[in-house]
């Protein structure tokens, strides 16, 4: 599956399962995943390493290494970093790409 990225990040690993999709993100502090929502997806991001600061629905979020954070269908949100951050994004059901929008 091919994906629209929702920012400039880099996209180490993808997986997917009828269930659910998990992808490992690499964040820097130029590379960050913009503000979007999903109709039908529930989003978890899983810190593995470093703090990302995470938009939900224009409220800053601070999430530390080993923490989650679970965004639910139509909210908004984004994730980024000051300096590197590793996190693991998981997708229920799997990322589709009709169902990533971004604000206008």
């Amino acid at each position: 599956m091919t994906h629209t990225h929702m920012g400039d990040y880099e996209v180490i690993s993808h997986q997917e399962t009828p269930e659910c999709s998990l992808r490992l993100l690499k964040l820097t502090g130029s590379r960050f995943v913009q503000p979007h929502h999903h109709h039908r997806t529930t989003q978890i991001y899983f810190v593995l390493e470093g703090t990302a600061r995470a938009t939900v629905d224009n409220k800053p979020v601070t999430v530390k290494q080993h923490q989650i954070l679970r965004v639910p269908p139509d909210t908004l949100h984004g994730i980024q970093t000051d300096a590197e951050a590793l996190v693991l994004s998981i997708s229920v059901p799997p990322l589709d790409l009709s169902d990533q929008h971004i604000p206008t």
